[in-house]
């Protein structure tokens, strides 16, 4: 009994609209990379009131965002709403995308920040890729860091595939070869739905 309590207990403490808000990086002149989950409206006041003023959302349901964007935190804008699956490598598009957005927050001193659902497994790999890129973190550190943000038992499906593509992030990272399996490697297109957008077979 004491078992099934504590696993239902760590389970409802990762609800799909846990915050998981941390600041990745920040500077004087205002520049922030920030992680979090889905918001509720406070947890979006307090986003804008870090100086987030532009927004990747990883689960395709960024459209609250916007709405209360208009009244709540004048020129906030989303900037990618589109469904990702953890199944599916990040690609080098994408990438590029966010390191674009990245150095353009460097330069005009605002925030940028991402999020899918939970901030656990999506907005974790990316995380992820922030910290090897921009940070100096190992694959070791870089794993450790996402799984201390997506704790049991909600990273547990999750958990072998992700260190497979953050292992594959870091060769990418370096200009390395992919010595994991393919299915596991950067790939070159993002085809991610928008919110809305429907994929034909």
């Amino acid at each position: 009994m004491k078992t099934l309590f504590l696993f239902v207990f760590l389970f409802q403490g990762v609800s799909a609209e846990a915050k998981n808000l941390h600041v990745l990086d920040s500077s004087p002149s205002g520049y922030k990379v920030v992680r979090t989950g889905k918001p509720d409206l406070n947890d979006f006041r307090e986003i804008c009131k870090l100086g987030v003023r532009k927004l990747i959302v990883l689960s395709g349901n960024g459209s609250v965002e916007e709405a209360w964007a208009k009244t709540e935190c004048p020129g906030f804008e989303v900037i990618y709403n589109r469904k990702q699956s953890t199944a599916v490598p990040l690609a080098k598009d994408f990438l590029d995308f966010f390191d674009q957005q990245v150095s353009l927050a460097k330069a005009g001193g605002y925030g940028l920040a991402f999020r899918c659902n939970c901030g656990c497994h999506r907005t974790g790999r990316l995380a992820a890729y922030f910290h090897l890129k921009y940070q100096g973190y190992t694959a070791d550190e870089a794993l450790k860091d996402q799984r201390k943000n997506a704790p049991f038992p909600a990273t547990l499906l999750h958990r072998p595939v992700l260190k497979h593509q953050i292992n594959a992030l870091d060769q990418y990272v370096h200009n390395e070869p992919c010595t994991e399996k393919s299915k596991y490697c950067v790939i070159d297109h993002d085809s991610s739905p928008e919110e809305n957008e429907t994929i034909l077979p």
